[in-house]
Formats: structure tokens, C-alpha cells, sequence
């Protein structure tokens, strides 16, 4: 898809619409002054209109409009900067301040949206760097792309026994994602909805969303957003789980998803493999940008490991015709290396060496880090938790990573 055919698909957090209009104010403000005579005009330029404007977005015409309303809608009340695409404006992130949907009879199954927008130039997020945020950001529109692709092509019209070994295979990926980070998430896996493929894309998407939530829930207002309270508990270890859960040939799922045969069970279940893999790989990149990092090779570790599992299942979803989702998915990538390559100059780095006999952490901070005291104590606790010692005294004859004191 060329830039142009891009733009003129009109979007919204990943929501495609038609739109009738665009109105926006240009050029500068200009207050007019009246001369104390009340004769004489006199005019104060006081600096550029604001950014904000107002389109008519236009959904609908399809029988499930009444859940195309409520997923449009749901996108517009979420609080924050989104993604969004204009003919005449190009992509931007922007703010809704004001939302009103119209409807008439003689469209019955369509509505009319009129929508001002505030263009965020400059988002002042304060729960993270900001190309950690990009990164956030741009998961948020490979999910919407995948989920939209996946309703385009699940069939949920098929026989009991079809949409119910598909639900099998749904909930096994999904159980093996809740295992792997039990201690980390109280989490359950869904009761999945499999006839109707939006309330199940939704239902899915909201179980990785509560995976990589590590904000608190703020009071918000457009005009002062609040900061949120971030907990990255964990981050890493989600982030690990997730990559091993999005990795290919790692479930039953992934495996049928590879079968020849041309029958509805078949389509269905790639479409949920590619749909659980994406979503999958997205939310581990979303768990490393809330990450920290020990070490500078652990960073470059982790960021490899993410990039390999999204550039696997961008192929994928290029062979399956899902062109938006590889789109998105290669944005994601560009997003989450720059992030972690912006952070790597303020981690410290690593080496492994061969601990050839046992010995206890005090001594060998000792050999390696030399006389001082403080340092010898530091580095010790150092080595214990890094290479997850159980008892600082004893330390295995085994390789070991250690600190580059510098």
C-alpha cells in the first residue's frame, strides 16, 4: 500500500471511516481595536490559531453497525493522544475534545460523527521516555490492525464441532500465556464468545491489555491530563513470556496453522493463530518499554529477541494478505529498537567469566574490584542477584556474569 492509498483511508486508533468534511482554522488570530476616538482601527496579531479541528466521520452499513457504534466510540472516550489518519491532514497523534454522533431515518444502520480534534505536536507523557511512549503508541495500532483483519476473515458460520476446536486451541494459547506469568498477573483466561468474531477479537484483546497495564487509573481531563503512576513490576519477565508465547511452532495452534487443507476450520484457525501471535508480540514489545534493564548485553538480548518474533510474524501476516498488520508491525520494530538503543548508553556492561571453584561472593568481588570496602560490598550483592544466587556465601563453580567496573 503506497502513502497516498494510506491517507485515503481515513482512521482513528486503528478504526477505518469514511469522512464527509474537514474544517480546520489556519493563519493567525487577529483582534480589531478601536482607537480611544473610535475612529481609527487598529488590529493586534496575538500568534497562530489554535490546532485543533473538526471532521464528519461516517460508519457503518454493515449488519453488525450497531457493534461498529460501540467499538467507534469506545476508541473515541479512550483518554490520551491516538493515531490518526486524515485525506487532507496527513498522520498525526491528537486528542478528542468533543464528540457527537447523528443518526436518521433515512440511513437506518449508518451514523455521522462530528469530531474536534486537538493536534498534540509534542505529547508531554510523563510516565516514561518518550520513545518508550512511541513504542506503547504503536502496539495499540498493530493491535487495532490485526483485530480488524481478523474480523475481515474469521467465519464464524462454520459447524459446532469446527468453532469448537478452535476454541480449544484459542484457550490453550491463552492458558499457556497465563501460566507463564501467574505469579507476576492475577489473571484468568476469558470464556471466549466464538460466534461472533468481534466480540471475540474483543474479548482477546482486552486479556493482553490487562497483561500490559502497569499504569494506575488516573482522574483525566483534555485541558490538564494527569500523570499516571507507573508499576513496572515484572516488565521484563512479561516481556520474556510473551515473546516465548508469540514464537512460532510453540503451540498446537501455530502448528495446524501450517495444514494445506482449504476448509473453513483451517481459515479460521490461522487467522486465530496470526491474530494471538500479533497481539502476542505486540504486548512483549509494550513490556520491554516498560522494562529495566540490568546490564547493556540483557537490553541488547531482549531487544533482539523481540525483533525476531515480530519480524516473524510480520512475514506471516504479509503471506496471509493481512497488508495493514505488516505495515504496523514494521513501524513497531523501527519503535522498539530506537528505544532500547536510546536507553543502552546509560546501562552498564557486562562480561561472563569462568568461576572455577566455589567461593563466596565477598571473595570473589574481592579479586575482581579490589580493596575498597563499599565497592567489594556492592559488587558482591551485585553478582548474588544477577546471576540469581540463592546464598551470597556460596557461589557455583559455573560461569557467571559479572560487572565491568569502570
Amino acid at each position: 500500500m503506497s502513502f497516498i492509498e494510506k491517507l485515503n483511508k481515513a482512521s482513528f486508533r486503528g478504526f477505518e471511516f469514511s469522512t464527509s468534511s474537514e474544517t480546520k482554522g489556519f493563519g493567525n488570530d487577529v483582534r480589531k481595536k478601536k482607537a480611544i476616538n473610535g475612529k481609527v482601527l487598529t488590529y493586534e496579531d496575538v500568534g497562530v490559531k489554535e490546532t485543533s479541528f473538526n471532521i464528519e466521520a461516517t460508519i457503518g452499513g454493515r449488519a453488525n453497525f450497531q457493534e461498529m457504534f460501540e467499538e467507534f466510540e469506545r476508541l473515541l472516550n479512550v483518554k490520551g493522544e491516538g493515531r490518526l489518519i486524515l485525506p487532507h491532514e496527513g498522520e498525526m497523534l491528537a486528542v478528542v475534545t468533543e464528540a457527537r454522533r447523528m443518526t436518521t431515518d433515512k440511513k437506518v444502520g449508518t451514523a455521522v460523527y462530528s469530531i474536534t480534534f486537538e493536534r498534540v505536536d509534542e505529547h508531554t507523557y510523563e510516565g516514561g521516555s518518550s520513545t518508550s511512549y512511541e513504542v506503547q503508541l504503536q502496539a495499540s495500532n498493530v493491535n487495532a490492525a490485526a483485530m480488524n483483519e481478523f474480523q475481515s476473515s474469521f467465519i464464524p458460520q462454520v459447524p459446532d464441532f469446527a468453532l469448537n476446536a478452535a476454541a480449544l486451541e484459542i484457550s490453550g494459547f491463552l492458558n499457556n500465556i497465563q501460566s507463564g506469568i501467574s505469579s507476576l498477573r492475577n489473571i484468568s483466561t476469558p470464556e471466549l464468545p466464538m460466534n461472533s468474531a468481534y466480540e471475540l477479537t474483543k474479548t482477546i484483546g482486552d486479556f493482553f491489555e490487562n497483561i500490559t497495564s502497569f499504569e494506575d487509573k488516573v482522574s483525566y481531563t483534555v485541558a490538564s491530563p494527569a500523570a499516571a503512576t507507573i508499576d513496572n513490576t515484572g516488565a521484563l519477565e512479561i516481556a520474556h513470556a510473551l515473546s516465548a508465547a508469540a514464537a512460532p511452532n510453540n503451540t498446537s495452534l501455530l502448528n495446524i496453522s501450517d495444514a494445506s487443507s482449504d476448509s473453513l476450520r483451517a481459515k479460521n484457525t490461522q487467522s486465530s493463530a496470526l491474530l494471538m501471535r500479533s497481539l502476542s508480540a505486540s504486548a512483549a514489545a509494550i513490556a520491554t518499554s516498560f522494562a529495566e534493564f540490568e546490564s547493556k548485553q540483557e537490553a541488547l538480548g531482549v531487544r533482539d529477541d523481540v525483533l525476531a518474533v515480530l519480524s516473524d510474524v510480520r512475514r506471516e501476516a504479509g503471506e496471509m494478505g493481512w497488508s495493514d498488520t505488516y505495515l504496523q508491525i514494521g513501524t513497531l520494530m523501527a519503535d522498539v529498537n530506537a528505544d532500547i538503543n536510546t536507553g543502552i548508553g546509560r546501562l552498564p556492561e557486562t562480561i561472563n567469566i569462568n568461576n572455577k571453584t566455589n567461593r563466596s561472593a565477598l571473595a570473589l568481588a574481592h579479586r575482581l574490584y579490589g580493596d575498597s570496602a563499599a565497592n567489594v560490598f556492592a559488587k558482591a550483592d551485585d553478582i548474588t542477584k544477577r546471576n540469581g544466587v540463592e546464598h551470597p556465601g556460596f557461589l557455583p563453580a559455573t560461569e557467571l556474569e559479572v560487572l565491568i567496573d569502570v
